[in-house]
């Protein structure tokens, strides 16, 4: 999801003045057409859509910081984020890269790299973005159309080398002040770099790609988020602190290919337990409730595992480990939850 942990605004006003401006692989422009898919209803503040591969590439509004976010769990007890954020003026731009690995939901190792332009490239056309000449996100379709990624990051004896393959519909559109594409059931297979040893790995993915509005520290509090997978359908889901009395949700579920957007009235995330760190109030269980007649009914819990903080200018950060259990009736067709996920938390 957002990254905001490479969002400043000390940053954004030096870009203005001070970088050349950046290079593109492919300098043309992308027509985007989007296909509207079926919905069960639709939130005040967000509609998805279908996506193209061209969706997935760089957008390149300027002062809208653009996020490309992958994670996946392995099966080594392990499990990984790994993001890409450019920040572009019309005078030139900074790319940022995180890698972080968990073990058992505790970090294990965080990598940082900032580069300034025109030491990095992006497309247009496709996903696509390159540092100092090496590939480090790629997506292509492929022989039966469905969006492929690899993903590769190295730097002092840990990284990753993945691929990952959509097994489901990738949706997207506007949310709130800015814009929002995921696909949340990726197959990921690859290797995994520990301390300068190669693993071998597979495991689930979730990827996608936002755009984030710079006044929305100044116009909202913060949001919460998370998704997971488990059998053959997963959920995502997403709620907007606008103000204390004041918010909006969302949920997503997919399931054998297809997306259904759950109408906000029939949708409630509450949270449960709370503690204190560092110096807020923050969620360590929520529940998530959905009641739409005979189409679907939820019932989950999400508690916390695992959780750990960054502190930036202007906001706080938190990304939890988290355990889901419970149960989604779909069409009639009952599934039992019990699976691990990641969520996150910002306070501006």
């Amino acid at each position: 999801m957002i990254d905001m942990k490479f969002v400043t605004f000390i940053m954004v006003i030096a870009l203005l003045v001070v970088f050349p401006p950046m290079s593109s692989i492919d300098g043309s422009d992308n027509s985007r057409g989007y296909n509207t898919d079926a919905y069960w209803g639709c939130p005040d503040f967000f509609i998805p859509e279908n996506i193209t591969l061209g969706d997935d590439a760089f957008h390149g509004t300027p002062f809208y910081p653009e996020t490309w976010y992958a994670e996946a769990f392995f099966n080594n007890s392990y499990s990984m984020v790994f993001i890409v954020t450019i920040f572009s003026t019309y005078k030139g731009g900074m790319a940022l890269t995180g890698l972080y690995l968990y073990r058992n939901g505790i970090l294990e190792y965080e990598e940082r790299t900032w580069t300034l332009s025109p030491n990095y490239e992006y497309s247009r056309d496709t996903p696509l973005v390159s540092i100092q000449g090496e590939t480090l996100l790629e997506g292509w379709l492929d022989e039966n159309g469905q969006i492929t990624y690899r993903l590769r990051f190295e730097n002092n004896k840990y990284g990753m080398h993945l691929i990952l393959r959509n097994e489901t519909r990738g949706w997207q559109g506007k949310m709130g002040r800015g814009w929002w594409l995921a696909i949340p059931e990726l197959k990921v297979e690859g290797i995994l770099i520990l301390g300068g040893e190669h693993l071998s790995v597979t495991g689930k993915g979730y990827h996608d790609h936002n755009i984030f509005d710079l006044r929305s520290p100044l116009m909202e509090r913060g949001y919460s988020d998370g998704k997971f997978q488990c059998h053959n359908l997963s959920l995502v889901w997403g709620k907007i602190l606008h103000k204390p009395w004041d918010t909006d949700a969302l949920a997503i579920v997919s399931n054998n290919g297809s997306f259904m957007s759950v109408p906000q009235e029939t949708l409630v995330i509450r949270e449960t337990a709370q503690i204190y760190d560092h110096g807020h109030p923050i969620p360590t269980e929520l529940s998530i409730i959905i009641r739409l007649g005979e189409k679907i009914n939820v019932s989950l819990i999400i508690a916390a595992d695992n959780f750990h903080h960054i502190r930036l200018p202007f906001l706080h950060y938190w990304r939890y480990h988290v355990h889901v259990s419970g149960r989604i009736i779909l069409e009639g067709k009952e599934h039992t939850i019990d699976t691990g996920g990641i969520m996150e938390f910002m306070r501006y």
